[in-house]
């Protein structure tokens, strides 16, 4: 179990990890989750349901060994091939590119990054959702893409759902 410090105690689950809470360099420890089936969840609340006006940002380390293969790395949506479903999802294609993906049920809205990843490298990814701008994609500080490949994400409304968000 991941503890959240915030009074949202949106607290994980660990529903499988290659190893817990032993991540060389990070701090007090982070779950590895490798390969297929290695997940954490995080309980439905409605502080992880993004509104039609809401703006947000995901931020995460990542070291990326996945030899081009498509992964889901963050998700509160069950289909990631669904652009207009409700909810969001973070992923990699087999271009080795990040997609960030998020709909409300009827309209949809996709960023891409604009580059390729290298596996083994530890990166810092962040994803800034504004509504009167769009996603802004960083890695490692830089601005690495902004705007859109898919849809008009001022049209994205209420993106609530009730599933849990994976990690």
């Amino acid at each position: 179990t991941q503890y959240d410090s915030t009074s949202n105690n949106n607290d994980t689950t660990t529903i499988s990890v290659a190893t817990q809470g032993t991540t060389s360099g990070a701090l007090c420890g982070n779950d590895y989750t490798r390969g297929s089936g290695h997940y954490i969840e995080i309980d439905d609340n409605a502080t992880l349901d993004m509104g039609a006006t809401d703006d947000f940002t995901i931020e995460f380390w990542h070291i990326p060994d996945d030899g081009g293969t498509q992964n889901v790395w963050l998700a509160k949506k069950n289909d990631i091939t669904n652009n207009e479903e409700a909810g969001y999802t973070l992923y990699n294609w087999t271009d080795s590119k990040i997609y960030f993906k998020l709909g409300d049920g009827t309209d949809g809205y996709q960023c891409t990054s604009g580059n390729a990843y290298t596996n083994g490298n530890l990166y810092y990814r962040g994803f800034v959702c504004d509504k009167d701008v769009g996603i802004i994609l960083y890695e490692n500080g830089a601005n690495v893409a902004v705007g859109w490949s898919y849809g008009t994400y001022a049209n994205v409304g209420d993106m609530t759902n009730a599933l849990k968000l994976r990690l």
